[in-house]
């Protein structure tokens, strides 16, 4: 694994959904929130799994805004990390 230098930029976004659960006798709205993580390596993925992430945003060169990650960091990433799911 390759440890990438910009390792300690971590960016997250909490992605808000509703749902409402309607029975005949009364009606319940509940809010549930998605925390993705940005991750630009292994352990940026790691920690964010760590800390809670719903969800990952696989990356490389955060100091350009983003860019498509090569494959093998995300095949790297996804046998580090175990599966996360907002469900």
């Amino acid at each position: 694994m390759k440890n990438n230098a910009h390792s300690n930029h971590f960016a997250f976004c909490i992605l808000h959904s509703r749902f409402c659960i309607l029975d005949s006798s009364f009606s319940i709205m509940a809010t549930k929130f998605i925390l993705e993580v940005i991750a630009c390596s292994v352990d940026d993925a790691v920690a964010a799994q760590s800390g809670g992430a719903d969800r990952l945003e696989i990356i490389s060169h955060f100091e350009l805004g983003g860019l498509t990650p090569p494959i093998n960091l995300v095949q790297d990433v996804v046998s580090s990390v175990k599966s996360l799911s907002a469900s």
